[in-house]
């Protein structure tokens, strides 16, 4: 072996063997560096898409709750239509048994 950056012919040096590791390396991290911007961006566009879903989803609630809000109020105005038109029949039924009675 021969000492300092001098080499025979067929020789690693370790400054060799030391390039060849770091260029290994490199190599690695490029390729780690890659992959992981293209799963960041991946990650983006799922992470976007469910957020629009979740946004349409809430509007459609909304929607939903604003539908159910209208019918309830409907409801309980006919619900309130019906009894007075039931307490009216039952005054008209009253009114005509006591006509029937009086005239028979």
């Amino acid at each position: 072996m021969t000492q300092g950056n001098e080499k025979n012919a067929g020789e690693v040096t370790l400054d060799d063997l030391a390039q060849m590791v770091a260029g290994g390396f490199q190599d690695i991290e490029t390729r780690l560096v890659g992959r992981i911007d293209r799963l960041e961006a991946k990650m983006d566009q799922k992470f976007s898409e469910v957020d629009d879903r979740l946004l349409n989803l809430e509007r459609t609630t909304s929607e939903t709750k604003v539908a159910v809000l209208d019918m309830k109020e409907d409801l309980a105005a006919t619900n309130s239509e019906n009894e007075d038109n039931s307490l009216q029949l039952t005054d008209h039924e009253r009114r005509i048994i006591a006509l029937e009675t009086a005239t028979a």
